[in-house]
């Protein structure tokens, strides 16, 4: 039914009130605990996001950022969240003693982040643990290791990206 209903038609400038009404019933508050202005509001709120098959997509194009009123709060989407996993180049690179690596989930996931030599051997595991949906940081410490190429992959759900860092001494 949210398939049919999403029809990939809602826009900021025709925003799908079905659509919105229809969620608010099913995961959220039952019939009749909101106002048609939270309708039209939650509409505005969806307006760019999408079914594509089963998996939720985001249309920053078809997206209408500006203030909403709903359930009584006025306020901006935060959007401050990734759209996509992310695994950003270490900085700085290269290095000397200690370097910072940063990444980026859409979603609550398990994550991993390990340190493999030139040989492809993993020798250190950095993080391996849930994480929050968001940004991510962490500071990687690397006084005991020789100077050389070294190689750090994330794995998070079904997103492995792996890349190349440059220890110097």
């Amino acid at each position: 039914m949210l398939i049919y209903l999403d029809g990939r038609r809602s826009t900021k400038y025709k925003p799908n009130e079905n659509y919105a009404r229809e969620l608010m019933e099913l995961f959220t508050m039952s019939i009749g605990h909101y106002t048609k202005q939270d309708v039209a509001e939650a509409a505005r709120a969806l307006a760019g996001r999408q079914l594509d098959g089963l998996e939720a997509v985001f249309k920053n194009s078809r997206h209408d950022a500006g203030e909403k009123t709903f359930l009584g709060q006025t306020g901006l989407e935060d959007r401050s969240l990734p759209n996509s996993y992310s695994l950003r180049q270490n900085y700085p690179n290269p290095f000397n003693g200690a370097t910072r690596i940063d990444y980026g989930l859409p979603r609550r996931a398990h994550v991993r982040l390990e340190l493999f030599n030139s040989l492809g051997r993993r020798i250190r595991t950095l993080v391996n643990a849930p994480h929050n949906a968001g940004a991510h940081s962490i500071r990687f410490n690397a006084a005991d290791l020789p100077s050389g190429v070294y190689f750090y992959q994330l794995i998070a759900d079904n997103f492995r990206e792996k890349r190349r860092m440059m220890l110097v001494r």
